[in-house]
């Protein structure tokens, strides 16, 4: 059992690849932009791209997956599964219980069985229904807040979202929302099972109870408890998102408790945040509300075999794009040096945090 440090692969030159192995990450997760047909530059020239992108038949190859296993087990890193395997919109139609919902459920079907043949074992996912335009699950009021010494994190503040806004042109109810994900789990879990592949729900971000005129199904710790018993598989998980679960008003280290005991913990992912819900900004690592050596060791003792993600990185002075790297560097230290004190690996007596 061990907690290992993880990483977003991104989609830039295998050298990044080597520079995530060289500050200590093992575990990679890959997304839908490593998708073949999304390779074509003319697709990341035009913003509106992805909304017609033919969701109805999109899925993973076997063959692909393998192919990118192998690319990142040539930096000496182990591909574990997928965040984010298809499109955002690969799901709208299952979320909104549409005509074409069973169609994109087989084509996740299809992914799964694909992943568990290649030796992915994850399928993390998340369930928000945002603005048709909005690529990124995540829904932020800024982008460009100044964070510590000038750099760039993102926001949330939801007095700036007005309240007759409606992302989809409707009000959409959390029964329905609720329903439309039984469906859904009914038959993709099975398929996950006999796969090996652990399903992650990631929380609404940011978890509110209704955003946009769109109810929400994952904001709290209640919410999770009644998706969860839905049904007693382990395969049936949770992404610890603590970018999410460290701005809602129950104590994180609750959440820690309950699931990891229950061993529904499959991912987590470690973000600074500073104030909670109904306002809040991301931060450092280092200068957030949570005590992350406290939270490590609860994860540590529940007995989660995993890898953590920092996400969700501030943009800093020498930083450009998508990169990053500065501030992937400098958090992965900073987690790696915490993990050593949690499980007492070597040096770990020298760095003195107690």
């Amino acid at each position: 059992m061990s907690i290992r440090l993880g990483s977003y692969a991104r989609r830039l030159p295998i050298e990044h690849d080597a520079f995530l192995a060289q500050y200590g990450v093992g575990d990679v997760t890959a997304s839908y932009v490593f998708l073949p047909q999304f390779q074509d530059p003319l697709f990341w020239g035009d913003p509106n791209a992805e909304l017609g992108f033919d969701e109805l038949g999109t899925h993973w190859e076997l063959l692909d997956l393998v192919k990118l296993r192998n690319r990142f087990a040539s930096s000496g890193l182990k591909l574990i599964g997928m965040q984010m395997a298809l499109p955002r919109r690969c799901l709208d139609r299952i979320v909104l219980g549409e005509v074409g919902r069973d169609e994109q459920i087989e084509q996740i079907i299809l992914t799964i069985r694909n992943m568990g043949r290649a030796g992915l074992t994850v399928f993390g996912y998340a369930w928000s229904v945002n603005a048709p335009g909005q690529i990124d699950t995540s829904w932020r009021t800024s982008q460009t807040s100044p964070g510590r010494g000038g750099a760039r994190v993102t926001s949330f503040d939801s007095s700036q979202i007005p309240a007759a806004y409606y992302s989809r042109g409707r009000r959409i109810m959390r029964e329905d929302l609720f329903k439309h994900y039984e469906y859904f789990l009914e038959r993709v879990l099975p398929a996950a099972e006999e796969a090996g592949v652990r399903l992650a729900i990631h929380p609404d971000d940011p978890p509110v109870a209704s955003l946009g005129g769109a109810d929400r199904l994952f904001f709290d710790h209640q919410s999770y408890r009644e998706a969860l018993a839905l049904s007693s598989s382990r395969f049936h998980g949770v992404t610890l998102c603590f970018g999410n679960f460290g701005v809602m008003v129950e104590d994180p280290l609750v959440a820690i408790d309950q699931l990891g005991t229950a061993d529904r913990i499959v991912l987590c992912h470690l973000q600074g945040t500073i104030g909670k819900i109904p306002t809040y900004s991301e931060c450092f690592l280092d200068e957030s509300d949570r005590d992350w050596l406290e939270i490590l060791r609860a994860l540590h003792k529940v007995g989660f075999d995993g890898a953590v993600f920092p996400a969700h990185h501030p943009e800093t002075v020498f930083d450009t794009g998508p990169h990053r790297n500065n501030a992937i560097a400098y958090t992965s230290g900073y987690v790696k040096a915490m993990l050593q004190v949690v499980e007492g690996r070597r040096g770990a007596d020298s760095l003195r945090l107690h």
